[in-house]
């Protein structure tokens, strides 16, 4: 496994376990619900899945988006580490693989990054950084910085607190946590620079899921709940509720339902279960895959 590493420039020295915490993120980065994920690694608890790879859900970023859609399509676009690693050569030629296939049942998240982000500028200089669960994020004022990584730490305390008692490696539960600010010359990142703290709401959510015959993947998963700032994506909502139900390639069917008011939550996720129990014996990816396609 050494050799190979080196063959395609990976610094690092790699461990066969190694592969277990990378298929595992890869899991959690193709959004497999963390129930499976517990049961593909002999987890006794869920409890141990969260602590171990829970950080992982609040870094999701395009490059790992990308690298989870290449794990699953080679012939899709190169995640940018791997770029020069020589594997496009490799893939050429390979047929397609056909990716998730909508209908009834599909009713995606608007993605927070598409809704109107006030409160940014651009030729700012100097800039203060701070880098929050692997995400760096400008700022105009270095007070606006450190009250959201301040804030960013408290949010997520107690889970920090987990991973140390679980000898995570210090750098590991760093990359959780908030880093900076640091102060720069300019910005050369993606958008503008921030100049005011950004919103920040709690957010309610429940997921469960279900086989072609109506019956559940597993347990329901309780309602929880995180506060969630306005530039982490899809996780965001203004939303009192709001249901969705989704295919899974495996051929389960999910229900969600996430929003700010907690009982109007739990009325969603009622409805989206409905749904999905009404249209799961109808998942497409339970058809062969035609082959044309």
């Amino acid at each position: 496994m050494q050799l190979t590493a080196e063959k395609f420039g990976l610094i690092k020295r790699p461990r066969f376990h190694d592969l277990r915490h990378s298929h595992a993120a890869w899991l959690i980065a193709a959004k497999v619900p963390l129930p499976a994920i517990q049961a593909r690694l002999g987890h006794e608890s869920i409890t141990t899945t969260v602590d171990r790879y829970g950080h992982l859900l609040d870094a999701l970023d395009d490059e790992v988006m990308a690298a989870a859609e290449w794990a699953m399509d080679p012939t899709a676009p190169l995640p940018g580490f791997l770029l020069h690693s020589g594997l496009a050569d490799a893939t050429k030629g390979l047929p397609a693989v056909p990716h998730q296939r909508t209908g009834q049942g599909q009713d995606l998240w608007r993605d927070g990054n598409d809704m109107a982000q006030p409160g940014t500028v651009f030729g700012v200089e100097p800039v203060f950084v701070v880098t929050l669960g692997g995400r760096e994020l400008p700022f105009a004022d270095r007070d606006h910085a450190q009250q959201v990584a301040d804030q960013w730490n408290d949010d997520r305390a107690e889970e920090m607190d987990a991973m140390h008692a679980d000898r995570w490696p210090k750098n590991k539960v760093t990359r959780h946590g908030a880093v900076g600010p640091g102060e720069r010359e300019r910005w050369d990142g993606g958008g503008g620079v921030r100049t005011r703290v950004p919103d920040r709401q709690f957010v309610h959510y429940a997921m469960a899921a279900y086989e072609s015959d109506g019956n559940s993947s597993y347990e329901p998963l309780p309602l929880a709940g995180r506060w969630t700032w306005e530039f982490e994506g899809d996780s965001v909502t203004k939303a009192v509720a709001e249901p969705r139900t989704e295919y899974r390639p495996n051929g389960t069917t999910e229900a969600h339902a996430r929003g700010l008011d907690k009982g109007a939550v739990m009325t969603a996720f009622d409805k989206a279960r409905a749904t999905a129990l009404q249209v799961c014996s109808r998942n497409p990816y339970l058809r062969p895959l035609d082959s044309t396609v």
